[in-house]
């Protein structure tokens, strides 16, 4: 989890600044790191691709992007006096 979000808030940044940025493309990059890790254990004796770390991976990683979003939103808007 703690892995994949790091990754989701580096992603986050890197796709804040570039002009292609969407929710969309954020999210199915991180879906698609999540499942190329879980196929490459499939591959590696003593391992198991688990569809519930998929799962548990992307969680972490939007829970990051999530959090990146609320931080921009928070910072834009104006205080209130």
């Amino acid at each position: 989890f703690t892995e994949y979000a790091v990754l989701g808030a580096l992603c986050f940044c890197a796709f804040r600044f570039s002009r292609r940025y969407a929710f969309s493309v954020v999210a199915l990059c991180g879906l698609a790191a999540a499942l190329t890790d879980e196929t490459i254990q499939l591959f590696v004796p003593g391992r198991s691709g688990q569809v519930s770390d998929v799962w548990l991976d992307f969680a972490g990683y939007l829970c990051a992007v999530l959090a990146g979003l609320l931080i921009v939103k928070c910072r834009r808007r104006p205080l209130s006096s």
